[in-house]
């Protein structure tokens, strides 16, 4: 009903019915039901007054939002269908509490909507780097903030995420065998530079016990697989070598053959994540 109202009203109306849902704007965003009519409600929003209207309703919340179940869907819904000026309020808030809000499962959502709208915006690009960077380790170890840095590498691609590879790429074996963090070196070792992959392969190559521990790991071995993929020439042989070696030290029969496809120069079954 509200949805129709909004579309009939004159633009004076519209502001008043505007200033009246935003005195409860957070218990509607908040609701089950509440939050279906809001989202519909700010794709209507036209004007700048109106959106600002919204706005100033839910910039003191805009985190306690972005955390809730329902709220998330109205904030996501802000980042992707309003002006950049309102963007850049949930921006502001967002990097302000950038881990916290990265390492919940509704906030996260969030932040995804964030890297992908600021892969036209150079400038919150930057600042979403920056915090990316500064809890690179932690995030990449994270059940939910993990998939905020593979996002960011999937959006921006290696160049403008360096500094993140490197630094997960200098703790190599550490996160490769860990379950969520193995992910994140995967992405890291596709997205790295050819100069920074072959310096971490080539690190990795100086380790045969960190290579072992590898192929012992269930996360390591479809880490290392991944490194075999995308090694070339001598790095690619040693790694070939090392394998045939030291084959009996994979625990899964499943994954044993998928390096036996691998060695062999053959696509492995349903791929490296299959």
């Amino acid at each position: 009903f509200c949805q129709e109202l909004f579309q009939v009203c004159s633009p004076d109306q519209r502001t008043r019915l505007l200033e009246r849902l935003a005195l409860q704007i957070i218990e509607i965003a908040q609701d089950k039901r509440g939050t279906h009519a809001l989202q519909a409600l700010i794709q209507l929003l036209s004007t700048d007054n109106e959106q600002a209207i919204l706005i100033r309703a839910i910039q003191p919340h805009i985190v306690e939002l972005s955390m809730h179940q329902h709220g998330t869907h109205v904030v996501q819904r802000v980042v992707s269908s309003l002006s950049v000026p309102v963007k850049g309020v949930i921006f502001q808030a967002v990097l302000g509490r950038f881990k916290e809000v990265a390492k919940d499962p509704f906030g996260l959502c969030v932040v995804k909507k964030c890297i992908t709208e600021a892969t036209t915006l150079p400038l919150v690009r930057e600042l979403i780097q920056t915090q990316l960077a500064a809890n690179a380790v932690e995030l990449a170890q994270d059940m939910y903030g993990n998939y905020a840095v593979q996002q960011a590498l999937e959006a921006w691609g290696g160049g403008p995420m360096a500094n993140v590879i490197k630094q997960v790429l200098d703790r190599f074996v550490t996160l490769a065998v860990q379950k969520c963090s193995s992910n994140v070196v995967e992405k890291c070792l596709l997205y790295a530079s050819e100069e920074a992959r072959c310096l971490a392969l080539a690190e990795l190559g100086r380790s045969p016990d960190s290579m072992r521990s590898l192929l012992k790991s269930s996360f390591g071995n479809f880490v290392l697989l991944r490194a075999y993929e995308v090694a070339h020439g001598p790095q690619q042989g040693a790694l070939k070598s090392f394998v045939q070696k030291n084959l009996t030290l994979v625990p899964n029969k499943r994954t044993r053959q998928k390096w036996e496809r691998a060695l062999d120069g053959k696509p492995v079954n349903g791929g490296i994540d299959g």
